[in-house]
């Protein structure tokens, strides 16, 4: 999670962060394969296994379009929220509030 006071201070700049992210988004819809070479080079030696493809194909409708940012269930975010506490993977406790905020958008 990021910092209010560092969101507050860099504003601009996570502004134009997440502008590019959604570009690159965008593309990935467009352009399956070419997004798929872009990252493969990256992927560790442990995660070669993973049909790089299938997954972009299966995640890319839940980026949204060019006036959203896909889908996101409340109850989706508050029973993983859950699953992280419940597992001790998570040593602080946080909502859904303190997760989603749409003032950078």
């Amino acid at each position: 999670m990021a910092d209010k006071s560092l969101v507050a201070h860099y504003k601009t700049d996570y502004q134009k962060f997440l502008k590019a992210t959604k570009k690159g988004y965008l593309f990935a819809q467009e352009n399956p394969q070419e997004a798929v070479a872009c990252i493969a080079p990256f992927i560790t030696t442990q995660d070669k296994n993973i049909k790089l493809l299938e997954s972009q194909q299966f995640t890319a409708p839940y980026y949204g379009d060019s006036t959203s940012w896909g889908i996101l269930k409340k109850d989706k975010v508050v029973a993983f929220i859950n699953w992280l506490s419940e597992n001790n993977l998570e040593k602080q406790s946080f909502t859904f509030e303190d997760l989603v905020a749409t003032d950078l958008l």
